[in-house]
C-alpha cells in the first residue's frame, strides 16, 4: 500500500510540472499574440494609446461672443482722487502680481446679495483676457475630492478626473491667463475650504493625494484670477475660515446700487428709456427700504429681478408681472404677509395704472457715449529664457570653488542682496 501512494503521489507531481510548464507555454503564446495586435493596429491607425491613459482631458469653459457684457456698479477713489471701477481695480491687481514676477494668483472675495452680476463679471473678464475660465456652485455637501478630482471607472480601467480647480489650473498654464468663479465660497464645508489654501498659498498649486501625489502648481508665465462670492443668506457655515479668509488679495463688499446707477445700468440692459427706467427703480428702491430700513419684509429684491419684472411687463402688464416676478419670487412659500406688503407698496407706486408706451424700448441707445469704460487688457507676453551662450572650446573648465562663486554671485543678484550686503560691511565698520 505504502508503494502504490508513492506511486501515486509522484504521478501526481509530474503532472503538476506538465501543467505549470504549459500554463506559461500559454502566456508566452498571449504575450506573443498581443504584440503581433499591437503591431497591427499601430499600423491600422487604431488609437489603442488613448484608451490606456492614465488622466483624462480638463473641462474648461472658453468664452464666445454672445456673454453679455458687465457694467460696473461700484466706485472707488484711488490715491490721486481719481474713480475708477472694480473692473478696473481687479485689472490694476492683477498686473501688480505679474509684474511683481514672484504671485501667480489673484484673489478677489466678494460679499454681497445675489442677483447683482458677479458671475457675469468673471466670464466678461474671461472675454476681455481672452482666456478660459472655470465655475464651481458650491454646496454644503461638497468635499475636497469635488474640487480637486477623483479615480473614476472607465470600462475596465480605473482613471483620475481633473475636478474644476485641477482643471483650471492646467488650462491657465496652457493659456498664460485663467479665472477661477467660486460662487457662494461659505456654503463649504471647513475640509472642503482647506482644499483651496495651497492654492492660495505661496505653493500656488494643489496636491493630488489619490492620483500618486501629483503636485499640479502654477507655471511662472501663467496667471490665474479669482472671484470669489459669498451670500450672508446662504445656508452652510455662513463664515470662511480665518487660514482662507487671511489668504485672499482683498475683500469687496458690494451692495445694491443706488437709483441713479441703476437707472443707468438698467437702460443698458434692457434697453428702455430713461423715464421708464427710472419709475422702475424707484419701486424696487421702496422694495429695499421696507426690508433694509423698516424692517417689514426679510428679502430684499435683486438687479436680476428688476430685469426679470421688466422684461415680462411687456407682455403680463406691469403689476401681474409685479406679483409674480417680485412678491411671489420672494415671499411665496414663506411669508405672504410680506408679499402684500409689496404688492402695496407698487400700487402706492401706481404700478397697477402703468400704461407701457410702444416705443419704450430706446433703440438708439449708444454705449460708445456712456460713461463706461474698460480698457481691454493686452495680450500676456510669455517671457522666453535667457538661452546661455556656448563656452568656448580652449577655456579651461572651472573649479568648484569658482563654480560656487559664481552660483552664489547670480543668486545675489537675482535676490538683490547688495544692498545688505553693503549694509552688514557698515554695520561691521
Amino acid at each position: 500500500m505504502k508503494q502504490i501512494s508513492l506511486k501515486a503521489n509522484k504521478s501526481n507531481i509530474e503532472e503538476d510540472q506538465r501543467v505549470v510548464e504549459l500554463s506559461k507555454q500559454m502566456e508566452k503564446e498571449n504575450e506573443e499574440h498581443s504584440n503581433q495586435e499591437m503591431e497591427n493596429s499601430e499600423e491600422l491607425d487604431i488609437p489603442l494609446k488613448k484608451i490606456q491613459q492614465s488622466t483624462l482631458n480638463f473641462t474648461v469653459i472658453l468664452p464666445s461672443e454672445n456673454d453679455p457684457i458687465y457694467f460696473p456698479i461700484m466706485e472707488f477713489e484711488s490715491s490721486s482722487r481719481e474713480k475708477i471701477n472694480e473692473l478696473e481695480l481687479i485689472r490694476r491687481a492683477i498686473e501688480r502680481d505679474r509684474n511683481s514676477g514672484t504671485k501667480h494668483v489673484t484673489t478677489f472675495y466678494f460679499f454681497s446679495p445675489p442677483g447683482l452680476g458677479k458671475t457675469v463679471m468673471g466670464g466678461f473678464l474671461a472675454k476681455c483676457y481672452k482666456c478660459p475660465y472655470q465655475i464651481v456652485n458650491c454646496v454644503s455637501s461638497m468635499i475636497d475630492l469635488d474640487l480637486l478630482g477623483s479615480q473614476i471607472l472607465v470600462g475596465e480601467n480605473t482613471v483620475w478626473q481633473d475636478g474644476p480647480i485641477t482643471s483650471i489650473i492646467r488650462a491657465t498654464n496652457q493659456y498664460s491667463m485663467g479665472i477661477l468663479i467660486i460662487n457662494e465660497l461659505n456654503a463649504l464645508t471647513v475640509n472642503a475650504q482647506m482644499a483651496l489654501n495651497p492654492l492660495l498659498d505661496r505653493q500656488e498649486g494643489v496636491v493630488l493625494t489619490q492620483n500618486n501625489n501629483e503636485f499640479v502648481k502654477m507655471e511662472n508665465h501663467a496667471h490665474l484670477l479669482i472671484i470669489a462670492s459669498m451670500n450672508p443668506d446662504v445656508l452652510g457655515i455662513n463664515d470662511l475660515q480665518d487660514s482662507v479668509r487671511d489668504r485672499a488679495s482683498a475683500i469687496l463688499s458690494m451692495n445694491y446700487p443706488t437709483i441713479e446707477k441703476e437707472t443707468w445700468l438698467i437702460q443698458r440692459l434692457t434697453s428702455i428709456n430713461e423715464e421708464w427706467a427710472i419709475k422702475y427703480c424707484e419701486v424696487i428702491a421702496e422694495c429695499r427700504k421696507a426690508n433694509i430700513v423698516d424692517k417689514t419684509i426679510s428679502k430684499s429684491p435683486s438687479t436680476r429681478a428688476l430685469i426679470d419684472w421688466i422684461n415680462y411687463s411687456t407682455v403680463w402688464g406691469p403689476f401681474l408681472a409685479f406679483e409674480l416676478t417680485i412678491a411671489n419670487r420672494y415671499c411665496a412659500g414663506i411669508n405672504m404677509d410680506e408679499a402684500q406688503i409689496l404688492l402695496r407698496i407698487a400700487s402706492g407706486k401706481g404700478v397697477k395704472k402703468w400704461k407701457l408706451p410702444e416705443n419704450l424700448v430706446n433703440d438708439s441707445l449708444n454705449d460708445s457715449d456712456d460713461e463706461f469704460f474698460f480698457p481691454i487688457p493686452k495680450e500676456f507676453e510669455i517671457k522666453k529664457a535667457k538661452v546661455p551662450k556656448p563656452a568656448k572650446k580652449n577655456m579651461k573648465p572651472l573649479t568648484k570653488g569658482a563654480k560656487r562663486a559664481m552660483k552664489n554671485q547670480l543668486l545675489k543678484k537675482r535676490l538683490n542682496l547688495n544692498p545688505l550686503d553693503n549694509f552688514m560691511q557698515k554695520k561691521a565698520n
